[in-house]
């Protein structure tokens, strides 16, 4: 499937940068033993450009003398120290340090040091990358290398601006570089939205040649638990550009390159299955005497996508998620009748479930479900219903009657 897409984006990139001090002792030229001990560090994540501050003993005074100055470098690259008293230190983030976690050492006037751990945040864009570029990103299923997607943006990048790793997730950890020639970065991230388990993983590297960009990376996403029709997935991806222009066109709105590399691609041309083109349910809840005695009922109609080659329950896992409730059915569940209706009964993880999936018209179908035994706590009106049938599936919110 080919999208096009024509949007102001510009590089986003932030420094983390890891900090180790050393401080002489209050009133002494040189440290004392015990005074090497950096206490903490504010921000602990922070730019290129940014303002950091250490707090600990023994760090020295500002001087015109900078051989009485306590001097401090992050991941060995050396910082301007703004302001030092004996008890704090203010240092500017210096450019050159790779995103990611590192050390931030000070060394005092004796000579002795201290460190203590730090992040570069993101990485900002250097001038030569600067300009109004057409770039193309071609994505593949990584087993298949068949297309999955392709992306054309219009992408004005800007000297100096982030790359766009604070839009990430929180529990996004990357390390990388960029250079007037080449940019490397690696992403990987657990997250637990609800009730999935996510492990995801992003790479890229691309290298500017002049007036053109050439790169590559991967994408993948390991999934566990109720993830509804989202299934663990594997991509590569191919970047091609060409500057059009020096113009940054600085007037526009800001809009990370990042977000366009990855973060606009559709959730569903990432996930190795193909959207129902058409999904509508019902649901009823009835509320047990304890957790694990809640019953619902689910009465559903899908229409597969046109994409899709077509479904067999007889021998394709089937996952049925209702609000926090998820279930799933292994291949041969189903059994197919004379009448041509695949039905199921039988108990799954002490749920006893009957469904049904039966054939409306070539393309559509009747999903129907009862479950008994089932826990739903903290499922609330409206919720969401997901199926999904092999490499098909979909997801609707609906309004559920609860009894």
């Amino acid at each position: 499937m080919e999208k096009r897409r024509t949007h102001t984006s510009r590089f986003t990139w932030i420094v983390v940068a890891v900090f180790a001090l050393a401080s002489p002792a209050l009133g002494q030229p040189a440290l004392a033993a015990e005074a090497g001990r950096i206490a903490s560090i504010t921000p602990s994540c922070a730019n290129v450009g940014d303002r950091v501050t250490i707090t600990g003993i023994g760090f020295g005074e500002e001087r015109e003398d900078r051989r009485r100055h306590v001097t401090i470098a992050v991941d060995g690259v050396p910082a301007q120290v703004v302001a030092a008293t004996g008890h704090s230190a203010t240092f500017i983030v210096p450019a050159g340090v790779r995103l990611g976690p590192t050390t931030v050492t000070a060394t005092n006037p004796g000579g002795h040091t201290g460190s203590i751990a730090f992040r570069l945040c993101d990485l900002l864009v250097p001038a030569p990358w600067a300009g109004e570029w057409a770039i193309t990103i071609t994505f593949r299923k990584a087993t298949t290398h068949s297309v999955t997607a392709t992306d054309h943006i219009t992408a004005f990048i800007r000297s100096g601006e982030p790359f766009g790793l604070a839009g990430l997730p929180k529990e996004a950890r990357c390390t990388g570089s960029i250079t007037d020639e080449h940019l490397e970065v690696h992403c990987a991230a657990h997250l637990t939205p609800g009730t999935c388990t996510v492990d995801g993983d992003v790479q890229l590297a691309v290298a500017r040649l002049g007036e053109t960009l050439d790169g590559s990376g991967a994408f993948t996403s390991r999934l566990a638990g109720a993830c509804g029709p989202f299934v663990s997935t594997a991509r590569t991806l191919q970047v091609s550009g060409l500057r059009l222009s020096l113009n940054p066109n600085a007037s526009d709105p800001p809009v990370t390159l990042l977000r366009s590399f990855v973060l606009d691609a559709s959730l569903f041309d990432q996930v190795e299955f193909t959207k129902f083109a058409a999904f509508n349910a019902e649901v009823e809840i009835e509320r047990g005497a304890s957790p694990k005695r809640d019953a619902f009922e689910v009465k559903s109609t899908f229409t597969l996508g046109t994409d899709s080659k077509g479904i067999d329950p007889a021998i394709q896992t089937v996952t049925l998620q209702v609000g926090t409730f998820s279930i799933t059915l292994p291949a041969g569940s189903f059994a197919q009748d004379r009448n041509g209706r695949f039905k199921f009964h039988g108990v799954i993880n002490g749920v006893t479930l009957e469904a049904e999936i039966a054939r409306l018209s070539r393309n559509t179908f009747k999903f129907t479900a009862e479950g008994r035994g089932a826990n739903l706590t903290g499922t609330a009106s409206p919720l969401t219903v997901a199926i999904t049938i092999g490499d098909d599936g979909g997801s609707t919110t609906v309004s559920a009657e609860f009894e």
